[in-house]
């Protein structure tokens, strides 16, 4: 044992003994583990310790089951089946501590509410949620991207794009079981509201399959239905169990510049309209390759945008990369267009921190793959990157020269918060909101 506590831990431990809501700030190596640890031992119910860091996650509940004491994670990668029993053994009081990564904690759920956020906030209406509405599972497949997921399973992303009844993700969900647990949860909560009108959010794929039940719509006919546009709108009359689907797929309050299916072709009967899916790779800046690769870019950025290079610090911008780099690999992550580099997204991850924001340093396309659509997909990564560490802001900058640029940010939620002075003008401070806390229209 040890004979004394160090620092503040002893603070902390005794502030939360007395029921107190208590902030603990502790460096690295400070001891932190301690100060939830013991009251988790002390008190009655479940600890739930909210962390990014998996592999310190996965040792210290392997530490404290040595010991005896009950702990367990939950994690990206793990199964529908794994997360299942580890709620149930917190339900059941078997668990003592339940190490959770965040972006578990903003899972499809939460996507969903903020959606549904739009109707029950300003109409003061309550909003309850429930699991059984939860978009299809995808299991290993969760947090990877469409193209991603192509690279590595082309025949069964093919069964999953054709809505076969054989497809399902390894460790995932099926179309079947997702038709059952869908139409069962619409039929619940009819039950319950009979005579009343329900606002009910659900996710596209779960949508489709149920309102292909209640048309008499076979899982091998599915491939046949038309695609709904996001935030599409159905109608259903139910009554004692029977249902009539009065209309479906209404996209009548979207306009084509918010309108999802308005941007993408996959769902055209046109075999030249292609939607391109970037996947994305981590650099490798310990490479000749790669480190030509980033200089070539920032020196195509730089000449582009100001047409003169007297100002232009390629080597003082790698140096910058490569420390980013060795500290976090994500900090410097390529977008692929299949087995080719689209260009570079390099992230700031200890800018902003303190203030839960997420800096992007440098947001770059090749020329070639400009004006097709293409940056979103680095804003989503960039979010899919931030959103686990607990920010909810994104911020960059952007000279006032780059109205493509501003213009671009401008519509994907960016606004300017301030300017800073650049090598030859001003630059615009930006930012975009990415959490999940309602601030009057969509996120």
């Amino acid at each position: 044992g040890h004979a004394d506590f160090r620092g503040i831990q002893r603070d902390i431990i005794e502030s939360i003994g007395s029921g107190h809501d208590t902030l603990g700030l502790m460096p690295t190596g400070g001891g932190k583990s301690v100060t939830f640890q013991v009251p988790a031992m002390a008190q009655e119910g479940v600890c739930i310790v909210i962390t990014p860091l998996i592999a310190l996650m996965k040792d210290q509940v392997q530490n404290l089951r040595r010991r005896g004491i009950m702990a367990a994670a939950i994690y990206s990668g793990m199964s529908r089946h794994e997360i299942l029993v580890a709620l149930d053994n917190c339900i059941l009081g078997d668990t003592k501590l339940l190490y959770v990564s965040p972006e578990r904690i903003a899972s499809d759920l939460f996507r969903n509410m903020t959606t549904a956020r739009a109707i029950y906030v300003p109409k003061g209406l309550p909003l309850h949620t429930r699991a059984d509405l939860r978009e299809l599972s995808m299991g290993d497949w969760e947090d990877h991207s469409w193209a991603g997921i192509d690279r590595i399973d082309h025949q069964r992303m093919a069964l999953f794009s054709a809505t076969s009844p054989d497809f399902q993700a390894p460790n995932g969900e099926s179309f079947p079981e997702l038709r059952r647990r869908g139409t069962a949860a619409i039929l619940d909560i009819a039950a319950h509201h009979d005579g009343q009108t329900v606002a009910v959010f659900a996710h596209g794929t779960l949508i489709r399959n149920v309102l292909a039940e209640f048309q008499g719509i076979g899982l091998e006919e599915m491939h046949k239905m038309k695609h709904s546009d996001n935030t599409a709108v159905a109608l259903l009359e139910i009554q004692d169990g029977q249902v009539k689907v009065v209309y479906a797929d209404d996209n009548s309050h979207l306009t084509p510049e918010i309108s999802t299916l308005a941007r993408q072709n996959w769902w055209k009967d046109n075999p030249k309209a292609v939607d391109l899916n970037l996947w994305f790779s981590q650099a490798n800046l310990d490479t000749v390759e790669d480190r030509d690769f980033y200089l070539s870019c920032r020196e195509e950025a730089w000449r582009r945008l100001y047409g003169r290079v007297d100002q232009y610090d390629g080597p003082g911008f790698l140096t910058d990369a490569k420390d980013a780099w060795r500290k976090d690999p994500r900090s410097v992550i390529y977008p692929m267009i299949r087995k080719s580099r689209a260009g570079i997204l390099q992230l700031d991850l200890d800018r902003g921190a303190r203030e839960g924001k997420g800096y992007i340093s440098f947001f770059y396309l090749l020329p070639e793959n400009r004006g097709q659509g293409l940056g979103v997909q680095l804003i989503g990564k960039a979010v899919s990157v931030y959103r686990p560490l607990g920010r909810d802001t994104l911020q960059l900058v952007c000279s006032e020269k780059n109205q493509t640029a501003l213009a671009f940010y401008k519509k994907y939620g960016f606004r300017v918060t301030g300017t800073v002075p650049g090598a030859y003008n001003t630059l615009y401070q930006m930012e975009k909101y990415i959490g999940y806390d309602y601030r009057g229209e969509l996120d």
